[in-house]
Parts: structure tokens; sequence; C-alpha cells
């Protein structure tokens, strides 16, 4: 498991003739930036533990998302950057950018195979030291045996490269 501070740095947000009347109106164009933490790790209900004698066998599962969310004190009047001309983004507004970037900030973790690959590696790390530290208690050696599933991206929910 683990958790990783991710960057926020999404969401362009647009609206035609925002604000202003006839040919004075303008459009609002905008994004937010703020740091966020997502939490890595796997469901430990598919985890299984299979001890035969001194043999023992771990299947550990998909990592996976467990958890994301902004830092707060990150989010201030300057996490808003706006285009030249652009309206200013009203409350709604930037709830909806908030919404969508905390979307996208756990959509590209979800995405990323190095970092669920490390949250496997650690659950596979806690797992281990606590099977020899079992077994110096109980004074025997065990031999383990892993079953690691893969994370895999997701056709539809890849980012396009283009």
């Amino acid at each position: 498991m683990g958790t990783f501070r991710r960057k926020a740095d999404y969401k362009n947000e647009k609206k035609e003739n925002a604000s202003g009347y006839l040919l004075w109106k303008k459009d609002k164009n905008f994004w937010i930036s703020y740091d966020g933490i997502v939490t890595l790790g796997i469901d430990s209900s598919k985890l299984d533990v299979k001890v035969d004698g001194e043999n023992v066998k771990i299947h550990i599962p998909e990592a996976k998302v467990l958890s994301s969310k902004p830092n707060p004190d990150s989010i201030t009047k300057d996490s808003y950057y706006y285009a030249k001309n652009s309206a200013i983004a009203d409350a709604d507004d930037q709830t909806k950018a908030y919404k969508k970037a905390e979307k996208e900030m756990e959509k590209t973790a979800a995405n990323d195979t190095v970092l669920l690959a490390q949250a496997q590696q650690r659950v596979q790390s806690m797992l281990e030291d606590y099977v020899k530290n079992m077994g110096t208690m109980l004074g025997k050696e065990y031999t383990i045996t892993w079953d690691i599933k893969e994370n895999h991206v997701k056709p539809d929910t890849a980012e396009s490269t283009e």
C-alpha cells in the first residue's frame, strides 16, 4: 500500500457567452491546479495465503486506487488560472472544475502501472517480513511462493496520447 501526492493540474472549463450582454459577451475559460493525495493498495479480501507445512503460497491481487483527496491547504484563489479575456468563474463553476480535476487525478493514478506495481511491492515486502517473523517466533523457516496479479491499464480508461 502507499500514499502518493499527485498534482491535479487539470481541467480546462469553458463556457461560451458566460457573462456580459450582446457584443460584449465573454467566455469562461479557466483551469484549476492543486495537490492531492492518492492512496494505492490492494483489496485485502482478495489476498490469499495458503500454508502447507513450511511452504507458503501468497496470492496478491491487482493494486488499485483506494482513495483520493485534495490537500485543502493547496486550494486557494490562486489555484484558478484564467485564459486571457475570460469571465471570472463563479462558485458553481469552480466546484465543477474541482470535481473534474479530482476524477482526472484518480484516473491518472489508476492508469499509472509503475505506481500500482510499487504498491504491490510494498504489500509483498510487508507480507514477507510478517511470514519471516512468524517463522522466527515458531522456530521454522518458511519458503514463500508468490502469485502476483499484474496490473494492466484498461483500454476504456487509458488516456489518449494524441
